[in-house]
């Protein structure tokens, strides 16, 4: 389907790309295929080497192509949330997929529920060099709805391809930290659900790539910009106490996460400050695994899912 992009769009698709210009097409594409039609799609090409300004110029005047010089994943979102004109901002990354009904759902959500500012949904994860092996988001994490700023600073728990927010929340809580090369996305859901509602739909709505430049694959980078995270998090002020009491659990549970089998810090070379700057002995504060319930409320299939989780004692 072919989109004017001159229309004033509801929805603006943001879709930063570095150096992927194998993947950013199929992107565009599942995109484009949206049933949702008044939606714009704005590529912010970071200062790309291969051969993706050729690619994204023959898509023609179906996409805004902004190009800046080369200054990370945050700053190249950041430029296309100040391109935006839709009354709702979605990003993608360049080497991900939507499924065709995503902005759809999600547009109806946000309609629906004034006091929801952000929508998410559930993701697969697959691999091109096994298509049949897919794995569900929710095999890792809960997928909560609601005021779920106690489940964030635990985990991310929102699938990168398939946030949804109003435009406006930038205007409170700050654009993306260009400071972040990693975890970015993780401390602006934190900021958003301290002001907000968040909702999750219960679908699939993207495919997650898995490859071998995937930045998950970099645990030093994933462990350092994760700790500053959780510290900006519990360095704000916290009028509602939410966050009340958690904080040892959720750099116990960062520390968990990147810890080598047998329980030793591995990666996760930082300290916890209130460790007085000593080693954390994980396997001194890991307990055994617990169950705990996923708190989508309205959804009863999601209420029952039980998911493992490390409860540091």
């Amino acid at each position: 389907m072919r989109r004017d992009q001159s229309v004033v769009p509801r929805v603006s698709v943001v879709i930063p790309t570095y150096n992927y210009a194998r993947y950013v097409p199929e992107a565009v594409d599942s995109v484009l295929a949206q049933s949702f039609e008044e939606l714009e799609v704005i590529v912010v090409d970071d200062g790309s080497t291969d051969q993706t300004a050729e690619i994204l110029r023959a898509f023609g005047g179906q996409l805004r192509d902004i190009r800046q010089e080369h200054r990370g994943l945050s700053a190249a979102r950041n430029t296309g949330i100040r391109a935006a004109r839709g009354q709702y901002v979605a990003f993608l990354d360049s080497d991900d997929l939507w499924l065709p009904e995503k902005v759809s759902l999600q547009v109806a959500r946000l309609d629906a529920e004034p006091e929801v500012g952000l929508v998410y949904g559930e993701t697969l994860f697959f691999d091109d060099s096994t298509p049949a092996t897919l794995t569900l988001h929710s095999h890792f994490a809960p997928h909560p709805s609601g005021r779920i700023l106690s489940w964030l600073v635990r985990e991310n728990v929102i699938p990168s391809p398939t946030p949804m927010v109003r435009r406006e929340l930038f205007e409170r809580v700050g654009l993306f930290d260009e400071t972040l090369s990693a975890c970015e996305d993780w401390d602006m859901w934190i900021r958003i659900a301290r002001v907000c509602e968040i909702a999750y739909v219960n679908r699939v709505l993207a495919k997650k790539r898995q490859h071998q430049e995937n930045m998950s694959l970099d645990s030093e980078r994933l462990i350092t910009n994760g700790l500053r995270v959780l510290e900006k998090a519990f360095s704000a002020p916290d009028p509602s106490q939410e966050l009340h009491g958690l904080r040892r659990k959720a750099f116990g549970r960062r520390y968990a996460d990147f810890a080598d089998p047998r329980g030793h810090a591995g990666p996760a070379t930082a300290l916890l400050p209130e460790h007085g700057g000593r080693p954390l002995d994980l396997s001194t504060r890991i307990g055994r695994s617990q169950e705990a319930p996923c708190a989508e409320k309205g959804n009863g299939e999601a209420s029952r899912l039980y998911l493992a989780r490390w409860a540091v004692v």
